[in-house]
This record gives C-alpha cells, sequence and structure tokens, in this order.
C-alpha cells in the first residue's frame, strides 16, 4: 500500500467524486415560491424610499450612527499615520 499523503489523496478525490456526481442531480431552480415573503409584490425603488423616509425608527438609527461610526473609522485610521 502507498504512503499515507497517497491515501489522502485517493479519499480526497473519492469524497470529491461523490459530491460532484450528487449535485448532477439538484434541481437547477429552487421550488417556487422558495419562502412566503418571495411571494409577496416587491415595491419599486421610489416607493420603498419615501416608506423608509417616513418610518420613525430609522431616524433614530441614521441620526446618531453614521457620525459615531466615521469618528470611529477616522480615530482607528489616524492611529496608523
Amino acid at each position: 500500500m502507498g504512503n499515507y499523503a497517497d491515501r489522502k489523496l485517493l479519499y480526497f478525490a473519492i469524497i470529491a467524486s461523490v459530491i460532484n456526481i450528487l449535485a448532477l442531480f439538484t434541481p437547477s431552480i429552487p421550488p417556487s415560491p422558495p419562502a412566503p415573503s418571495n411571494a409577496e409584490q416587491k415595491l419599486r425603488l421610489t416607493e420603498s424610499l419615501r416608506a423608509l423616509t417616513k418610518n420613525r425608527n430609522y431616524w433614530f438609527l441614521f441620526i446618531p450612527v453614521p457620525p459615531r461610526a466615521y469618528s470611529y473609522l477616522t480615530g482607528a485610521s489616524s492611529r496608523f499615520i
């Protein structure tokens, strides 16, 4: 029998071959619909932006988070100069 590396390579080739053969039998498209939320009609971009600007929770996150993130990133990048 061959050495340990040859056996590892053989095992790897067998496992890869089995996985590739099984991949031939997978369906090309997912079941329709794959999730219940996917069956819903999606909003257009302008409608979704309008809904986002009217959402109060969005503004509670949008106002305080970006300045903190920018200040953190600016401080982190200035340490490497």
